[in-house]
Order: structure tokens, then C-alpha cells, then sequence
């Protein structure tokens, strides 16, 4: 995917239709004082043509959970894609959460409601790396995405993305958020 067919990225169809598209990266927290999270996610959004919702979550438990709360109750979005930092070389797309400080005796997964399939095929047309992840890390990140898995939203994923370097520009990290969203498609 070029440059310019990012700027003529568009959200998937049926994802316009049901509601929208709600993206959500992190502030920066510990030593990233630039979250890479929010640089994809608002690389991609400035360059969408629908313009999605983008939405920087505070790295904290409660608060990012109570923001997500007001976000789909509010937007009422057919797709959520919540973005996170993660300090490994390649970008993972999680397949499901466990609950976590807020929900430490719930037990259990909740899967992710996502095109996986379609959203690896994409990343590969564009050259982008990404893996499959069963570990949404038991941070901030698992516990928006556990909480978003139980809101009535028809499409939810988490996908981390690797800090900014050389090897990650902001161009490309707003690149693989477009390739991601082709998962946002229905089955």
C-alpha cells in the first residue's frame, strides 16, 4: 500500500454502513515519551477519507475503561480497533483477552470479533509484518480490550504495534492500521 493509496483509504463498507469506525491509541506512558500507538492511529485517521473517530486512551485501568465505555455508548461504532505499544519487532493482532484488574474473578477468554484471516492477507499485499498474538499483555491494553470484547459492538480488535525506529516510521504504522481494517469486513 503506497503513500497514496493511503490517503484514498477507505473504511471498509460495512463498516460505514452499521455505525462507524472508532480507533483508539494510548498516551504516552514509562520511557515512550512519543506512543506509537497514537502516532498510527492518527496517521491513519488524518489520511482516511471517512475521517474515523480517533480516540487517545489514558494509561490507566479505570480510566481507559470508563472512556471506552462513554466511546461505544456515544458512537455506537460497527467497528472498534484499539491500538498499543508493545515492544517487539513485529506487530501482533490479538486473538483474545482475559480479564484483568478490573475483572480479576471473571475467568476465561473473550475472542476477538475480527477478520483475522482477511486482516493478515492485507498486511502481506502490503509488505507489512504481523503476527497472530494469544498474549494481549495483562496491562492497560488486555483490560480495554477484554471490556471492549463484552460491549455490543459487531467488529473489536486489538492490534500492538513496535515503538517508532527506523524500521517503523509513522507512514508505515498508519499503513498496517489500514491493512488491519480490512478485518473489520464482515465473514
Amino acid at each position: 500500500m503506497t503513500s497514496r493509496s493511503l490517503r484514498n483509504a477507505r473504511t471498509p463498507a460495512a463498516v460505514r454502513a452499521g455505525g462507524g469506525l472508532v480507533l483508539t491509541g494510548f498516551e504516552p506512558f514509562f520511557r515512550w515519551s512519543v506512543n506509537s500507538s497514537w502516532v498510527a492511529v492518527t496517521g491513519y485517521a488524518a489520511r482516511s477519507m471517512e475521517r474515523p473517530e480517533a480516540v487517545c486512551l489514558p494509561v490507566e485501568h479505570r480510566l481507559a475503561a470508563e472512556r471506552v465505555q462513554a466511546l461505544v455508548r456515544q458512537q455506537r461504532p460497527a467497528a472498534l480497533l484499539l491500538v498499543g505499544l508493545a515492544d517487539r519487532p513485529v506487530p501482533t493482532l490479538e486473538c483474545w483477552a482475559r480479564p484483568g484488574v478490573l475483572a480479576p474473578h471473571a475467568g476465561g477468554v473473550r475472542i476477538a470479533r475480527w477478520g483475522m484471516g482477511a486482516a493478515l492477507a492485507a498486511a502481506q499485499r502490503a509488505g507489512l509484518p504481523l503476527r497472530l498474538s494469544v498474549d494481549a499483555g495483562r496491562y492497560v491494553c488486555e483490560t480495554t480490550f477484554w471490556l471492549a470484547l463484552g460491549l455490543p459492538v459487531p467488529r473489536v480488535a486489538f492490534l500492538h504495534v513496535p515503538p517508532l525506529r527506523r524500521a517503523w516510521p509513522p507512514a508505515r504504522l498508519s499503513r498496517l492500521v489500514a491493512a488491519v481494517l480490512a478485518g473489520a469486513k464482515p465473514r
